[in-house]
């Protein structure tokens, strides 16, 4: 072959390769989850979803994916491991997620049941369980460009000894998968999903995952169609022992997803875009032979006359002599004059005639491209010089407006993280300096106020509305039982009332419920309320914070209860949105218990107080508070003794409830106050 038919013969190959590599997508990564929970404690065993979960890995793994299994999940372990793997997502991966196991539907949605799911309530499951919808959304957060979720659960969901359910609700509801999943049921709705075809079933797999992963080892085939044929098997399979069963597909995918095949994702093109792409090589190429593929996949295409004429005017150049090729390439290669052409010359022709000229061309590139970087180099120097002294300024100008000015220049700027916590922390200051000038003028009227009082010698009126917030804590899972947590609510809710007070009261409520009823309290607040929050239970405080905790609690360890407890910071916090300028605080907590082998104590550093705020504790810091002997705890009891007195002062009750639990409990438990009041307050004027 001779030279200059070897340089077409490789551009012919180069188009064909520019063709090729526009026809196929980036492979991508292929991720998998795979969990299977036979051994439930409160609920009906499963005999085979662990299988399931084992077979269905095994064949992921073969079928490419990174795979990431687990058995027998409680609920914890269930979030840490949906979380991880969704992490591990990023942009345009393949994901499979595949779950064997009990599945309940009840009124907030589809739920998968961990091991030590206690279905006893709906509001037990919806606070032990995974909703699917939950999984669809946090996986479609991560953008992959294909997931398919399996869901080998019931959908009749009665307790039967076959099936794969538990509740009293018509089974799994059909799922609106987000844009790229498709959402598979080993069953339609209202139907069983069978671990075995009957007692004498000796296939380690339920139905469903025994069809699905025999059929996904074909080559060739897309997951629409395999997802037929596993419909048809698993329905004919289940009507040969009377039963229904028929797999239920929900598909937002796009383009098409193959286990073993040509590709996996295959992103569609526009026609328009492929002839676009196609022209374009030809151009790169610009070669006879490139011009005439084009011609022969697209003759009625929008540049066949532009290609035309192209192809023509290769036809008119004069055939080359043998004799001549190295000169006829070196042509070409000058009129193109790009590296690529340089070194194929030099490649072909390393002893050429003109190899001297083509090294000097290479060179004068090199030095073009140096000249350019160079260039580019100072400008980059120049434009961090710039953002610098618009940074410098903002820093001695350091406000918010100062740190806004570099934000709108350089919103993605090298200080930008640094400019929005400055530009943050400048706002909160500001705010503050606010808060404290009105908390000045807040005492100045207080002041005013009393020396009207004091002139006019009586107590005036106390004519502000008075919302107040009761919640008792008794019936705890994790840690002992109270006795008289609601009691001392009950007792509480009926002296507040009796001072005017209207109450909001609740007994024996879940983190959750707590939350709403806070928000509910705190959103009622005005200006000039008198807010009140009252709490019986347990509490504990860690790392300088107080916590009241819930029932329906897993607390095993201290660093638990941030997660499972009520932050008293937080509830003073949502008070002060009320921008009232009184609040008073109750904690009537710090009770037995068996944590960490000895009593749970609130430590000696004691809470940071707003100010407006009082708040009484029933023990001083590093002492337990009593439950009480009787029907009411010391605390509470003698507090609502004093409550009725007209004329006495807040601060003063509680210097004679300190006064008498002390005496009470032998000096064992003292109450604390803690005050930043403006002005008096009275139960009673």
């Amino acid at each position: 072959m001779s030279g200059f038919s070897a340089f077409r013969h490789v551009t012919t190959w180069c188009l064909a390769l520019s063709l090729a590599m526009l026809a196929i997508p980036v492979q991508a990564k292929r991720l998998a989850l795979v969990m299977g929970n036979d051994n439930y404690v409160s609920v009906s065993k499963l005999q085979k979803a662990g299988n399931d979960a084992d077979a269905m890995a095994r064949e992921l793994k073969s079928a490419g994916f990174a795979v990431t299994s687990y058995r027998d999940l409680n609920y914890r372990a269930m979030l840490k491991a949906i979380d991880a793997f969704a992490e591990s997502i990023t942009g345009g991966d393949e994901v499979v997620v595949f779950y064997a196991g009990h599945g309940v539907q009840i009124k907030t949605g589809a739920y998968l049941l961990p091991v030590d799911i206690e279905a006893e309530n709906e509001s037990q499951v919806e606070r032990t369980s995974y909703g699917l919808n939950d999984l669809t959304e946090r996986l479609a957060e991560a953008k992959p460009a294909f997931t398919l979720v399996m869901v080998d659960a019931c959908r009749d969901n009665p307790m039967k000894v076959k099936g794969r359910a538990v509740g009293n609700a018509r089974g799994l509801n059909a799922l609106e998968p987000p844009k790229g999943q498709m959402v598979v049921y080993s069953a339609s709705r209202g139907q069983q999903a069978l671990d075995r075809l009957s007692d004498n079933d000796s296939n380690p797999n339920g139905v469903f995952t025994r069809e699905f992963i025999t059929r996904m080892r074909t080559p060739g085939v897309k997951i629409e169609d395999l997802m037929r044929d596993v419909q048809d098997s698993v329905e004919s399979l289940a009507k040969s022992v009377r039963h229904e069963q028929r797999p239920a597909v929900y598909n937002e995918a796009r383009g098409n997803f193959y286990f073993y095949g040509p590709t996996t994702v295959q992103v569609q093109q526009g026609a328009d875009d492929s002839e676009a792409q196609t022209w374009a090589a030809a151009q790169a190429v610009n070669s006879a032979t490139a011009y005439q593929a084009y011609l022969d996949a697209y003759p009625k295409g929008k540049y066949v006359v532009a290609a035309k004429i192209k192809l023509d005017s290769f036809k008119k150049t004069p055939e080359q002599s043998p004799s001549d090729t190295e000169a006829g390439l070196w042509a070409e290669v000058k009129t193109t004059g790009t590296r690529e052409y340089l070194q194929t010359y030099i490649d072909q022709y390393p002893k050429g005639k003109y190899v001297a000229l083509a090294r000097l061309e290479l060179k004068k590139l090199d030095d073009a491209d140096r000249a350019k970087n160079a260039k580019l180099a100072m400008e980059e120097q120049q434009a961090q010089r710039v953002e610098q002294a618009v940074w410098d300024e903002a820093v001695i100008g350091n406000t918010a407006n100062s740190y806004s000015a570099y934000l709108e220049k350089y919103p993605s700027g090298r200080f930008s993280p640094q400019a929005k916590a400055a530009k943050l922390g400048a706002d909160v200051r500001v705010a503050a300096a606010k808060r404290v000038e009105e908390e000045k003028r807040q005492i100045t009227l207080e002041n005013q106020r009393q020396e009207s009082r004091k002139g006019q010698g009586q107590i005036v009126a106390d004519n502000r509305r008075r919302l107040a917030l009761v919640i008792g804590n008794d019936s705890y899972s994790s840690m002992p039982r109270l006795s008289n947590a609601v009691n001392d609510a009950k007792l509480m809710t009926d002296a507040l009332r009796q001072a005017n007070f209207e109450v909001m009261s609740y007994n024996n409520l879940d983190k959750r419920r707590m939350q709403e009823a806070l928000r509910s309290f705190t959103g009622k607040l005005g200006r000039d309320d008198v807010g009140l929050f009252y709490f019986s239970g347990h509490g504990v405080q860690v790392d300088g914070k107080d916590f009241l905790i819930p029932i329906a609690e897993n607390i095993k360890k201290s660093a638990d209860i941030p997660f499972e407890g009520i932050d008293a910071n937080r509830v003073m916090a949502l008070m002060q949105t009320g921008n009232n300028s009184l609040n008073v605080v109750l904690l009537d907590t710090s009770r037995s218990s068996l944590l960490n082998g000895g009593e749970m104590t609130r430590s000696k550093t004691a809470t940071e107080v707003p100010m407006g705020f009082i708040v009484g504790y029933a023990a001083s810091p590093g002492k337990p508070a009593s439950d009480g002997d009787g029907a009411n705890s010391p605390f509470t009891r003698n507090l609502i003794r004093l409550m009725p007195r007209k004329g006495l002062k807040i601060e003063d009750a509680f210097e004679e409830v300190r006064m008498a639990v002390s005496r009470e409990t032998n000096g064992e438990q003292v109450p604390q106050m803690i005050s930043k009041l403006v002005g008096d307050f009275y139960f009673q004027p």
